[in-house]
């Protein structure tokens, strides 16, 4: 019976315990710092990145803020499959109104609001949280000894393809866009850096979009994509 109960209170306090210590991670400056404008209003929208932690199994947590124009202070938290590049957990809450209530929350007070949600998907999918997160800034890097360069192009799609010497190339992601979104809206891209798993040979691949949005906002915001560092080269 004793060992029941002291079972039955790690694992509630144990979770209690995860989620009062489960503290907003660091932001990773992937973006360029902008400098106060005089002439009249200069309005940039950027998305912030907050990455939480990897599992064994190529699963990715992280965390992001950006101004929305319609909710103020918005903040998402994502649970990342990286072999497959799906999203398959994710919360989003809001700054200004939510459930029809009206709140006016800072992102201390928003991130309480997932505190509890993200913890449990957190243990769901075996993902420890507070790591020493392997950040990498620019296009290429040595890994292991050996080279790579993550080629970002944009011509009617954003296409990035990974080059290794000695292992060939593969194309990690690509999407199409029309040709109307970059003649008016002014999308631009670029890779910003990796991400290394600390468990297996892969990493994931941040880039920048950036585009002129409401009342000539500049949007930019990141994206995330797998890539595997033995295979799949041709």
């Amino acid at each position: 019976m004793k060992y029941l109960i002291l079972f039955l209170f790690c694992l509630f306090y144990g979770k209690n315990i995860l989620a009062q210590a489960l503290e907003l991670p660091k932001e990773i400056v992937y973006y360029e710092a902008k400098e106060a404008v005089d002439e009249g209003p200069h309005y940039t929208v950027t998305t912030t990145f907050h990455p939480i932690g990897w599992s064994k199994d190529g699963k990715f947590a992280y965390a992001k803020f950006f101004d929305s124009y319609a909710d103020g202070l918005t903040l998402v938290v994502v649970v990342q499959d990286v072999t497959s590049d799906k999203v398959i957990w994710s919360k989003e809450v809001y700054a200004l109104v939510e459930d029809g209530e009206e709140q006016n929350l800072d992102h201390k007070g928003l991130w309480n609001k997932v505190k509890n949600s993200l913890e449990k998907a957190l243990i769901t999918y075996k993902i420890s949280p507070n790591q020493s997160i392997d950040y990498r800034k620019e296009s290429w890097h040595r890994i292991n000894g050996q080279a790579y360069k993550f080629a970002l192009t944009t011509n009617k799609k954003i296409q990035i393809d990974c080059r290794a010497k000695g292992l060939g190339e593969k194309n990690i992601y690509q999407q199409k866009i029309s040709e109307t979104d970059f003649e008016y809206s002014e999308i631009g891209a670029s890779v910003k850096g990796i991400i290394k798993s600390p468990y297996e040979d892969r990493v994931l691949v941040l880039y920048l979009i950036s585009q002129k949005g409401f009342e000539f906002a500049t949007d930019e915001s990141f994206d995330l994509v797998g890539c595997h560092l033995t295979k799949g080269f041709k």
